[in-house]
């Protein structure tokens, strides 16, 4: 595991069991969320084992949401003034 973390960069991946779920929860993202897929690329043979994944994901996706609005509020008051 120290030789792969030390040829592709990803230092934070301690276990494979961290790569697997970073691997998860970023397919999740990337894919908008389409559980069937990761569901199909880790092997799960019950969805209810992704809950954990999506949780993350919903909660990413909120922040955004979040840092959005915010956004756009700083230019209505640029605009506004």
């Amino acid at each position: 595991m120290k030789l792969i973390r030390k040829q592709v960069g990803a230092w934070s991946f301690k276990s494979p069991h961290v790569a697997r779920h970073t691997a998860a929860t970023t397919l999740l993202e990337v894919t908008g969320g389409d559980v069937r897929l990761v569901q199909e690329v880790l092997g799960h043979a019950n969805l209810n084992t992704l809950q954990g994944y999506t949780k993350i994901v919903d909660s990413r996706k909120q922040e955004a949401y979040r840092l959005y609005q915010a956004f756009l509020d700083g230019k209505k008051k640029v605009q506004e003034s």
